[in-house]
């Protein structure tokens, strides 16, 4: 996050909707900061983005073919329908797990799961189709 804290979202059974921030300090008082329910929908294989205002996106998970805010705007508090996951989930296997996103040069958010992408405008909730060209799964850390 902006300010140095480190933040996890979701899990497993009882946390699924919970997030965890830990914030840097001077001395050993420093532990994680858990916020039960903050999330609307349950994440469990969800993959958070940093925006550039500072807050996160938290993109699908298992079973989730959404997206949402943290921490949430004023009226805001809601999850948002993301047709994509849904059309690139094989209900026969478990994927769209932990969907590869990054924010790209011109302000949308590039989302890669199974074998298809989107360029996604997050302010607009509008995607863009992508060729379905194997080499876009590639993922490179620099």
């Amino acid at each position: 996050m902006p300010d140095g804290s480190l933040m996890q979202t979701g899990g497993f059974n009882d946390g699924d909707r919970n997030v965890r921030v830990y914030k840097p300090c001077s001395d050993d008082s420093c532990d994680w900061q858990e916020f039960d329910v903050a999330l609307r929908q349950r994440r469990w294989y969800a993959t958070n983005h940093i925006l550039p205002d500072g807050r996160q996106i938290i993109v699908g998970g298992h079973g989730q073919f959404s997206y949402e805010f943290y921490p949430k705007k004023a009226g805001a508090d809601q999850s948002y329908n993301l047709p994509f996951l849904s059309q690139t989930n094989d209900p026969r296997i478990e994927n769209n797990l932990y969907p590869f996103v990054f924010l790209n040069t011109d302000g949308n958010l590039f989302i890669f799961a199974n074998n298809r992408a989107i360029l996604f405008d997050y302010v607009k909730g509008g995607g863009q189709k992508l060729s379905n060209n194997p080499r876009w799964g590639s993922k490179k850390l620099s």
